[in-house]
């Protein structure tokens, strides 16, 4: 074999992706696991697939009060003007109703950053069709001009609710 057609035949090899016997082809994806919508200086970052962490009004009253981590919220919401954080966070109740709780951080200009400021439920919405699984249309307010209507459906039917898939429907 020559020198030239051992080069050719290496740069064959590196140019030809491959897998390696044994290795699991990784699976597509076919959407990202958050959307974000913006309007008016505002923006709304929310999980396709998002927590339903209390299944009790017990529960979410008691931590409402309390910074919860990162991993509980379904939704964030950036306000511009005044500058604040909403966090949604979700409890689906045994009879269906979904209750959503937020969480307010005002931005500190004093500190330059965002400190938490209270928690409190923000509203509750009855199931849109019975029996499961259940589905929401929840309102939220994204900016004054522009009401958005999100749908949320829980991923399997019955009571206690682990996740809801939320889709923005056509807004975008």
């Amino acid at each position: 074999m020559t020198r030239r057609a051992g080069l050719l035949a290496l740069a064959g090899l590196v140019a030809v992706p491959g897998r390696a016997a044994g290795q699991a082809a990784r699976p597509p994806r076919d959407e990202p696991p958050t959307f974000r919508l913006r309007r008016d200086g505002n923006e709304l970052l929310a999980l396709r697939r998002a927590p339903v962490p209390y299944a009790t009004l017990e529960q979410l009253t008691g931590d409402l009060p309390r910074a919860l981590p990162a991993r509980a919220r379904a939704m964030r919401l950036t306000r511009a003007e005044p500058p604040e954080l909403i966090d949604y966070v979700l409890c689906v109740m045994r009879e269906g109703v979904l209750v959503v709780g937020q969480q307010v951080h005002r931005f500190d200009f004093v500190e330059r950053r965002y400190v938490f400021e209270r928690g409190e439920i923000a509203r509750g919405y009855s199931p849109v069709e019975r029996p499961g699984p259940w589905s929401w249309l929840l309102d939220v307010p994204l900016a004054r001009e522009h009401p958005l209507i999100l749908q949320l459906r829980a991923e399997q039917a019955g009571w206690p609710v682990a996740a809801v898939t939320i889709d923005p429907g056509g807004a975008s």
